[in-house]
């Protein structure tokens, strides 16, 4: 009888152990996950900030290891995920490229980027946004094509300044174009 009891409370000493064992096992993988995701946006916006030619602001001066990305001037994220849903960057005289790797920020709801300098072609990566709504590039100097899988995104609004060198192709009729302040 007495080795019955005994064994009985080996298994349960198990059995716990080894709950305790799968929980902890649990609760490591979830973050790992997240933290990639995490490295993704980080990720994102050092290319971003790397095709930057010109910042007399240093707006993106303290866009590095010192703080978490989050913390970083005109970046938001989500409180539950650390996720970037918003980077607005507008009147920071900033000159450069728009970088593809701005369609890895797939948490991104807005981008506003008005009055600064932005030249080049819009990348075809902004139709990969899905969860993308806001859209302001007014006052910029891009040129070619507005992208026709931009339409895939669920963009309630465009904002854009249309210029000579923008081609007049809104690749979906949910996006509203703003024309005020052309040249």
């Amino acid at each position: 009888m007495k080795l019955a009891v005994l064994l009985s409370v080996k298994q349960s000493t198990l059995m716990t152990k080894s709950f305790v064992f799968c929980l902890l096992l649990c609760f490591l993988l979830v973050p790992t996950n997240s933290k990639n995701a995490n490295e993704t946006d980080r990720l994102a916006l050092l290319e971003f900030k790397n095709r930057i030619t010109d910042d007399p602001l240093n707006f993106l001066n303290s866009w590095n290891e010192s703080a978490h990305f989050c913390n970083w001037p005109g970046v938001v994220c989500s409180r539950r995920h650390q996720r970037i849903t918003s980077l607005n960057l507008q009147h920071q005289k900033l000159t450069g490229f728009l970088s593809p790797y701005i369609g890895n920020l797939t948490f991104l709801y807005q981008l506003i980027l008005d009055n600064n300098s932005f030249m080049g072609i819009i990348p075809q990566e902004l139709g990969n946004l899905r969860r993308l709504r806001f859209l302001w590039l007014r006052n910029n100097s891009f040129d070619g094509e507005i992208p026709a899988n931009l339409s895939a995104c669920s963009c309630k609004e465009l904002r854009h300044t249309c210029t000579a060198e923008i081609k007049d192709s809104i690749p979906t009729s949910r996006i509203i174009l703003t024309l005020r302040e052309n040249s």
